[in-house]
């Protein structure tokens, strides 16, 4: 089981935050993941440097149509 700590949270909303609404196969989203909070915790800047950002943009995909159409037709903060 994994346990997910705050850290590691925080790389994940950057890493969504990034990706607006795009997706990565979730391998590759858990390695993003990971670099994003190794260099977080390290204080290395920029987290998602140009090389990084690059790589996310190559390999994400846009949202599937239908998960678009249900997020719309949700009420705010739904």
């Amino acid at each position: 089981m994994h346990s997910t700590n705050h850290s590691e949270i925080a790389a994940d909303k950057l890493v969504r935050a990034y990706l607006s609404g795009r997706q990565l196969p979730k391998i590759l989203h858990h390695a993003v993941v990971w670099i994003a909070q190794t260099r977080m915790s390290s204080g290395k800047q920029p987290v998602l440097d140009d090389a990084l950002r690059a790589n996310i943009d190559r390999e994400a995909s846009a949202p599937d149509a239908s998960a678009i159409r249900t997020s719309a037709s949700r009420p705010p903060g739904a």
